[in-house]
């Protein structure tokens, strides 16, 4: 099982329209993401070596994005960074295997890729490579799991992009130990949305434990 967190009105709707918000590979939180070092450039780029990046990411942000997901659902820390200060919930999904979102890399050293292997397919040359699935080491306790997705294959609204799910794929909401929308009241919308088989659980903060437990 893996998670996706985010606020309690963000997860309503995500549950409502069966679908989830794509992050774009431009806007992620942390410029060092997906920006690798690349070599065998051509000697216009020698003094220059950022214009290439900016030049071949620009493209890849142009046809993909991004859905991040953790297994990490025990971390207090996440809670507070992405379950809006344990006041939001966590979708728990389990993808079919040719569909699993893939572990992110932690390292100390950027990925590398040779100009060369970047043709006139950048996103499939990029995927295919661990240029976009790793992060530095100080990011580990994410414990990331991410699915890229190409654009063309999402929903368009308001010049943002979502990620229809297939139902069955929703197996678990966990709401936050803060969360003001009950367990009874994501039961209902569940119900209500055809959503008959998924468990509801709460992440809750144990006195004697920085751990959080989910009951």
């Amino acid at each position: 099982m893996i998670y996706r967190m985010m606020k309690a009105e963000y997860a309503i709707q995500a549950i409502e329209s069966q679908m989830l918000k794509v992050g774009s590979m431009a806007e992620l939180n942390d410029p060092s993401d997906c920006a690798p070092v690349i070599t065998d450039l051509p000697e216009r780029y020698d003094d220059f070596p950022d214009l290439a990046l900016r030049h071949i990411f620009s493209q890849v942000a142009e046809s993909l994005g991004v859905l991040s997901f953790t297994v990490a659902i025990e971390d207090p820390v996440l809670w507070s960074h992405y379950g809006d200060s344990h006041r939001g919930v966590a979708l728990g999904f389990d993808f079919p295997a040719s569909e699993q979102p893939r572990p992110v890399r932690y390292s100390d050293d950027k990925p590398q890729i040779s100009l060369w292997d970047i043709d006139t397919s950048v996103d499939a040359a990029l995927t295919s490579s661990e240029v976009l699935f790793t992060k530095a080491t100080s990011w580990k306790y994410e414990r990331e799991h991410r699915k890229l997705i190409r654009l063309t294959d999402c929903v368009p609204r308001s010049g943002l992009y979502f990620y229809e799910f297939p139902k069955p794929t929703l197996k678990c909401v966990v709401i936050g130990d803060r969360c003001q929308p009950s367990k009874t009241y994501f039961y209902n919308l569940l119900v209500a949305r055809g959503f008959t088989e998924v468990v509801v659980r709460t992440a809750v903060n144990i006195r004697h434990s920085f751990k959080i437990h989910i009951f």
